[in-house]
């Protein structure tokens, strides 16, 4: 399934925008701020933070003005908290030179909006993360217009400091304990009134650190207390002579639980020496400049002690070194930057990019200040492993079992190259090609990943050959993007299939060539490539694959290869495969297989460097980016761009990619998608593109009845059941810019083009969508059915927009039209299971001025073929409502109200120029008799005297009998 193309991430919405009366006067603000408020928005508001707004109107005549005050709070440039504009207050001055305002008159929570993590954290303690953060205001107009420059002052929310252990100190003696005293400093700011400290004494165990001790040993005494001395308790025994202990305070809440994971400082605690001495140390904490959150030092890698349930197979994968770890892997997902031990050494890895798929999660970033390199980790549940790639060395980080990972540096001189093999001739392959040519774009490959039984086994089970797929999907994409490379691999399908393997990869192959239940997975689920994963090779490979001479569509048969399991994500030999099947070579020096077609479709080995691309196949380190003289790697080329010597893996595969992506179209997948009534349709067209296509058609929203987790069934049921339904969102990024906020508005369906009190905003969230990269966003439709239907529309709006949130703008036909990043779904669906159904269509005159209807009936058997009767379809009664009726010229044919369309060339429609107010037109729709299955499209077109479509609905009917609707309903 392929999304469509829209400029930084397609998101479907419709928006409005109210216009009010512009005011052009300029004004003058300046502002004064505390340099170190407190954390605490409830004292800014109270006025105990010096926040003082002053303007100044600079015009002579003192006209009165009205203007709201539009504050904005960020991180970084990261927007974290905004007013929202419907609900602030409006100020005025009249009259005066200046106006004053303090902090308790325009900062109120109830007009602010919070973004990203730190909306949980502000409601949750009402007080702003630590950090350091820009506070900005500009004045708007009621219209939302600016009216003064934005001015920005900065701040900066210090972390509470830890409590500092005073006494006993680093080797002092315990002689006589009771008359010892444990003494500290307290945490500050204390800002949760009066504070609890957790005070605990343990032993430490010989070659344990007191920090281990304090972690893994049950403490000898432990008490929670407000003060910050204690005397030697009681009950704790007098220290042992030989022994080592530790103590340790920590901040804690009325409940005894922590604070020191956000909000206040981490544990502080105490070593001991031999002989019963105590000793003091400070395990400090970190302000995390991203999140705002001050955390312990808590790392990405752990070394650890405990102990792996899964060793390694010898060979599989080579290694050099390993060592065992521990995976925090929870800070995938709420931190940018995270330290983590790597065999002696310990690195920072940068996290740039998180994304979701049916498959997984997946985590991409690079280790700071190596630009070259890459950390990609993929994740399902609580399963998670990843690649590193630094220093032209490659790292695994896979689960041991047990609760640890292994860490291993790879032998990559030890892996063994492929074989690529000549296709069958033409006039061999015999496998269904696509019908339609060229109609999904070449900005997508899907591919089909299968495994055998023993490849399943190798891996762990279930979920790890699965998310080691993911895995290498992911990593040949990652050297797609750095390559140059205009396309993504797009996985469909991943499963098992049954297949005893022979150890022989080419008999691996040519069984997935010509086996039946392949050829049907892979057209269920319109797979341009198919790749087999298998455990063993008893030749020194680590894949095969057909290398395809051309251009021609019938090698669409021969897109397949086999990679050895283990073998997948190393030196990308996942994406080699890929390569060959898409016309690539090996690099010229060992290429064996022939010209390519595109003569400079080989891979690149950089002698002086010791380096080679994807394709090469020297002795040389094979670094993760394809041919291309116009991108670097280390400071080099990784291509030549001259005479017979030309390389460029990435031009070729640019070249074919049109060819490849439509080796099996969407069109292909299952008979009931559809998502656009009148051209071929894929699911990939953006019709903002085409201007001559009407905006209802819109093919990235649709409403099911059952949720559709594989997220592949584009068949919609827009009339919905009184239940929870699923509405999803089709996106697709091709610009830079991956975060935004997807916003979903609905109304009741209706002819109009134009946004009034019935649109409401139903969803609106913050995603990121990587670069070049789809996504289906799901959710919950709970909202009462509607006799008329819903009306949809979506909108991305990527962060940093100038976009205002929570509006949209009057005329619908031409903001969706101009806009890339907006889409509508007018199509309601008809269900003729039964005899009848029927719909109301409201009719808004306001809109119509010297206008018509238009009622078009076409057939819609997902070819768009066009139909120029009613009489597949069934009838069409138009029971037009009494004040409609009045408004329609030369009703008297309408009999009463009430017209039967059996002709389209007959259904025009005319009303008065100046009707005023709605009316409805009640639509029956009559099943025939006795009619094959099929889907058929009723349209309704709204024009204005200039002939321009003002406006528009259509209308889905099925025709279906009671055993095709179960069979269908997917």
């Amino acid at each position: 399934m392929k999304p469509l193309r829209f400029s930084v991430v397609l998101a479907l919405l419709s928006i409005t925008l109210r216009v009010l009366p512009a005011q052009t006067q300029t004004l003058l603000p300046t502002l004064n701020l505390d340099a170190n408020p407190p954390a605490e928005l409830s004292k800014w508001i109270s006025g105990e933070a010096q926040v003082i707004l002053t303007i100044i109107n600079p015009s002579s005549s003192r006209e009165k003005v009205s203007f709201k005050v539009v504050m904005s709070i960020k991180v970084g440039g990261r927007l974290v908290a905004t007013t929202n504009v419907d609900k602030a207050e409006v100020f005025t001055m009249e009259d005066v030179p200046t106006k004053t305002l303090f902090g308790h008159e325009f900062l109120k929570l109830s007009t602010m909006k919070f973004h990203g993590n730190i909306y949980n954290q502000v409601l949750g303690a009402n007080r702003l993360p630590p950090n350091r953060y820009s506070f900005c205001v500009e004045l708007q107009n009621l219209g939302g217009v600016s009216i003064s420059p934005e001015i920005c002052s900065d701040f900066t929310i210090f972390p509470p400091e830890p409590p500092r252990l005073h006494y006993p100190e680093t080797g002092t003696k315990i002689s006589e304990p009771s008359r010892e005293r444990f003494e500290w400093l307290p945490t500050a700011p204390e800002s949760f009134g009066t504070l609890r400290y957790r005070f605990r004494v343990a032993e430490v165990f010989k070659n344990q650190s007191p920090y281990s001790a304090l972690e893994g040993n049950i403490p000898i005494y432990e008490e929670i207390t407000s003060t910050t001395s204690l005397p030697w308790p009681p009950s704790l025994p007098p220290p042992v002579l030989g022994k080592i202990y530790v103590w340790s305070v920590q901040v804690v809440k009325d409940d005894g639980k922590p604070l020191n994971r956000k909000w206040a400082a981490p544990s502080t605690y105490g070593g001991g020496l031999e002989g019963g001495g105590f000793g003091e140390g400070s395990l400090s904490g970190e302000l995390n400049s991203f999140n705002g959150e001050l955390s312990e030092e808590k790392l990405l890698f752990e070394y650890t002690e405990g102990k792996p349930k899964r060793e390694l197979v010898l060979g599989r994968p080579p290694i050099l070194r390993d060592t065992i770890i521990r995976l925090n892997a929870e800070l995938l997902d709420s931190e940018e930057r995270i330290e983590g031990v790597f065999f002696e050494d310990t690195i920072k890895f940068l996290i740039e990019d998180r994304q979701e798929s049916p498959f997984g999660k997946t985590w991409r970033g690079r280790v700071e200040e190596k630009e070259d390199s890459y950390i990609l980790f993929v994740g399902r549940n609580s399963l998670v492993i990843g690649n590193i790639v630094l220093d032209n060395a490659l790292y695994q980080v896979r689960d041991a079992g047990g609760g640890v990972h292994r860490l291993m540096q790879i032998d990559l001189a030890a892996i063994p190259t492929d074989s690529p093999k000549p296709p069958p001739p033409l006039s061999d392959l015999t496998c269904t090609t696509a019908q339609n040519r060229d109609v999904d774009p070449a900005d997508q490959i899907d591919i089909m990943v299968l495994y055998t039984e023993e490849a399943k086994i190798g891996a762990g089970g279930k979920e790890e050959i699965e998310l080691e797929t993911l895995l290498s999907v992911q990593e040949t994409n990652i050297s797609f993007a750095e390559s140059g490379v205009l396309f993504h691999l797009n996985p469909v399908h991943i499963g098992q299939v049954d297949y005893e393997e022979t150890g022989d990869l080419e008999t691996g192959l040519d069984w997935l060539s010509f086996d039946g239940e392949v050829a049907k997975r892979r057209e269920e689920y319109a797979a341009d490539i198919v790749i087999l994963l298998a455990e063993e090779s008893s030749r020194e490979m680590s894949g095969i694959s057909y290398l395809i001479p051309n251009a021609h569509p019938f090698y669409a048969c021969a897109a397949f290869g086999v990679v050895q399991r283990y073998a997948a994500t190393l030196k990308n030999s996942f994406g080699h495969e890929v390569g060959h099947i898409m016309g690539s070579h090996h690099d010229r020096e060992h290429n064996t297989t022939g010209k390519p077609f595109y003569p400079f479709a080989y891979g690149y080995v950089n002698t002086a460097k010791g380096q080679q691309t994807v394709m090469g196949v020297s002795s040389a380190t094979r670094i993760y980016r394809w041919s291309n003289p116009f991108r670097q790697y280390d400071g080099s080329p990784t291509g030549v761009n001259s005479g017979p010597s030309t390389t460029c893996n990435a031009c070729g595969l640019n070249q074919r990619a049109l060819t490849v992506a439509n080796y099996r179209t969407a069109e292909g997948k299952i008979p009931n998608v559809w998502m656009k009534q009148s051209w071929y349709d894929n699911g990939n067209d953006s019709l903002h593109l085409d201007s001559n296509r009407y905006i209802w058609n819109a093919p990235s929203i649709w409403l099911r009845r059952r949720r559709d987790t594989t997220l592949t069934h584009l068949y919609q049921h827009q009339s919905a059941s009184e239940d929870t339904n699923w509405l999803y969102v089709r996106t697709f990024n091709s610009g830079e810019r991956s975060v935004g906020r997807l916003e979903v508005w609905f109304s009741t369906a209706s002819l109009s083009n134009v946004v009034d009190s019935s649109w409401s905003c139903y969803y609106s969230e913050c995603h990121t969508i990587p670069s070049r990269i789809g996504k289906i966003v799901e959710i919950p439709w709970t909202k009462e059915r509607r006799t008329s239907g819903y009306i949809f529309l979506a909108r991305w709006i990527e962060e940093g927009s100038d976009t205002t949130e929570g509006y949209l703008p009057a005329n619908l036909l031409d903001y969706v039209v101009e806009n890339r990043q907006v889409a509508l779904q007018n199509t309601q669906v008809v269900d003729l299971t039964y005899p009848t159904d029927a719909v109301e269509l409201s009719i808004p005159f306001t809109t119509l001025g010297d206008a018509t209807i238009e009622i078009i009936l076409e057939e819609l058997l997902l070819t768009g073929t066009s139909y120029t009767s009613s009489s597949a379809g069934g009838n069409i009664l138009l029971d037009f409502g009494n004040q409609l009726f009045t408004e329609v010229e030369g009703a008297e044919r309408l009999q009463s109200g009430v017209y039967r369309l059996t002709d389209s060339s007959s259904a025009r429609f005319s009303f008065c120029s100046d009707a005023r107010g709605s009316g409805t037109i009640l639509l029956r729709f009559e099943r025939p008799m006795r009619s094959p299955y099929g889907l058929y499209a009723v349209r309704f077109l709204q024009r204005g005297k200039d002939r321009r479509i003002t406006g528009g609905i259509t209308y889905l009917l099925k025709v279906l009998d009671h055993f095709q609707w179960s069979e269908r309903d997917e």
